[in-house]
């Protein structure tokens, strides 16, 4: 893999040769791989919208909205396909996200227009196959986040959802400490009720 000069741009790129997809990739990764990977990052492509300030309300008196990040999800993608697939690392810091492409990174491969490289690699009998695998992979990937970061906008931004949240955040803690009491006082009474029911009707056993 060597870097190139955009003479547009004039900016480095990354290139991809024959013989790097004949020696330096992956083809698959495991499934469970694949599901930890999109369990770990789906929220994190997430953002979260102060629902108050839009209603002119006092901040946290409603619960928020999600909305995707796109802009994250996109170099968490590539990071995914370049670390696991294409055996590519960056340096991270240690406390970094190492999942998360950096901007500088992710910049040199999309000006190198990465997939469509791979594309054209797909016209050589010796890598033909390689090529197929490596986009219908990076795709599946594609597809399995998409699915989770749908499922937790829906869930997250589900109306009854919602409101059960802005009533939870309403409530006050002596008033949540005072349900509690009273469930346990019913609790209590309705235990009472059914031992002092048992004991009658073992005493009318006992007088038939």
């Amino acid at each position: 893999m060597a870097d190139g000069k955009d003479k547009y741009v004039t900016k480095e790129y990354y290139t991809i040769s024959a013989d790097d997809l004949k020696t330096k990739v992956n083809t698959y990764i495991d499934l469970q791989a694949k599901t930890e990977w999109v369990q770990l990052v789906s929220s994190r492509c997430l953002d979260e919208i102060d629902a108050s300030t839009m209603f002119k309300l006092d901040k946290g008196i409603l619960p928020p909205f999600y909305i995707e990040n796109a802009n994250r999800k996109s170099r968490y993608l590539l990071g995914f396909f370049l670390r696991l697939y294409l055996n590519w690392k960056w340096e991270t810091a240690e406390d970094e996200d190492v999942w998360l492409m950096p901007y500088e990174e992710y910049d040199k491969w999309m000006r190198g227009h990465i997939f469509a490289q791979i594309e054209k690699f797909k016209s050589d009998k010796d890598v033909k196959d390689i090529c197929f695998n490596l986009l219908a992979e990076y795709k599946d990937a594609e597809r399995r986040l998409n699915s989770e970061i749908y499922g937790l906008l829906q869930v997250l931004n589900d109306p009854t959802s919602r409101q059960i949240a802005a009533q939870i955040a309403s409530t006050s803690p002596e008033a949540i400490e005072q349900l509690f009491d009273s469930l346990e006082e019913a609790k209590t009474a309705l235990d009472n009720y059914k031992e002092l029911k048992q004991q009658k009707e073992e005493g009318t056993e006992e007088n038939g």
